[in-house]
């Protein structure tokens, strides 16, 4: 099935500033079409993207209300034209070749879900500094495990730069409404897919540049949220990935780190860690060793999500 088409598909939310650039190397790849869906934008972003439209007729742009990411993934999949989706985030840039790659990939092979190399990009680095620099020290631990097992995709499916056969996406769909984590939804959705039979794979060569931007509030309030994430998914999918150990937000600190964050575990932790949180976005700010910067908010992001993670399990 060489012939197979492909759409390369981005939902946004009020992201317009730099929504231009990710669509301009969109339409520099050779993907069959290039499907926009504004997610409720306030910042004029259809209108932004409407010359585009009208120059290349590969670009069609879909508005919709404000929703959450998967129904709004899960109507990117119906939008598409294609026989194959790749769903690229709207802050991630398509280096050449990336869609034909994606395309070849599944031409050669059915069944399967193909994630592709997404690093930082340089000039992320240098905006974000400390948050971006931790969230590329995470992406690159994940990317051996991918290329040792396929199945290791699917079970820690990290979206962003990722294609699926359209028929296979309408089977078994990005939107799962037994899953109330707002975090997390790329993860939950590779484990439907490997319980659905469906293999992993992970390609370095097929490139993306990821423009990752948090400022450290930002950092904090999102993995906060992906303690509350990581409980739900092995919840729901206990019977493959097993319940969330109790030291998993803890085995990779240090002794003394590690007594701290087990501290924070007891049910009046809540004020200490909200201020843990304000004091490492604070030591952020100011001149300080690079490594105490560190430090300071990867204990209080850990300790935040751990709290996080016993609330759902209360059902908090």
């Amino acid at each position: 099935m060489a012939d197979l088409t492909i759409t390369l598909a981005i939902q946004t939310h009020d992201r317009a500033a730099g929504l231009r650039r990710v669509v301009d190397a969109a339409l520099a790849d050779d993907a069959d079409e290039v499907l926009v869906l504004v997610n409720g934008c306030t910042q004029g972003s259809a209108p932004r993207l409407a010359p585009l439209a009208a120059a290349d007729r590969r670009l069609r742009i879909v508005e919709s209300e404000r929703t959450l990411l998967d129904p709004a993934r899960e109507r990117l999949v119906r939008e598409a034209g294609g026989d194959v989706v790749l769903l690229l985030d709207d802050d991630v840039l398509a280096e050449p070749g990336l869609a034909a790659g994606h395309r070849a990939a599944h031409a050669a092979d059915a069944g399967l879900v193909v994630q592709g190399y997404m690093p930082v990009a340089e000039e992320a680095l240098r905006a974000s500094g400390l948050p971006a620099e931790l969230y590329s020290m995470w992406y690159e631990a994940q990317v051996p495990g991918w290329e040792a097992d396929g199945d290791n995709v699917l079970r820690g499916l990290w979206g962003g730069n990722v294609s699926i056969r359209r028929e296979d996406a309408l089977r078994v769909p990005p939107n799962n409404p037994a899953f109330p984590a707002r975090t997390n939804q790329d993860r939950e959705w590779g484990l439907r897919l490997l319980k659905a039979g469906l293999r992993g794979r992970f390609d370095r060569r097929l490139r993306a540049q990821h423009l990752y931007a948090r400022s450290v509030p930002q950092f904090l309030r999102y993995q906060r949220n992906t303690g509350a994430g990581s409980w739900h998914v092995h919840a729901l999918h206990h019977d493959v990935i097993g319940h969330l150990p109790q030291d998993n937000y803890f085995r990779h600190l240090a002794r003394s780190q590690q007594r701290l964050v087990r501290l924070a575990r007891r049910p009046r932790s809540g004020p200490a860690i909200a201020a843990a949180g304000g004091l490492a976005a604070a030591v952020h700010r100011v001149p300080l060793p690079e490594g105490v910067r560190r430090t300071a908010l990867v204990l209080a992001l850990t300790m935040a999500q751990q709290r996080a993670a016993l609330d759902a399990s209360l059902g908090r």
